[in-house]
């Protein structure tokens, strides 16, 4: 198996890990995108708007 580490910006870990919940949310494991997006959330060093959407979202229940 190969690994590779690449290195980022707190500002790109951040997006990745809201890509990633996304991919979680819209394959029904919602728990998983929660974690991921509270972790995009902490890793932004400021406000990161998209991901606090999508939490409140699914928090309210809304679903597309």
């Amino acid at each position: 198996m190969l690994c590779r580490v690449v290195n980022m910006t707190q500002v790109e870990g951040a997006q990745l890990l809201y890509t990633m919940a996304l991919a979680a949310i819209r394959q029904d494991r919602i728990d998983l995108g929660r974690g991921l997006l509270a972790e995009a959330i902490d890793t932004h060093p400021q406000y990161f708007e998209a991901a606090v959407a999508t939490q409140r979202a699914l928090d309210s229940g809304v679903r597309n």
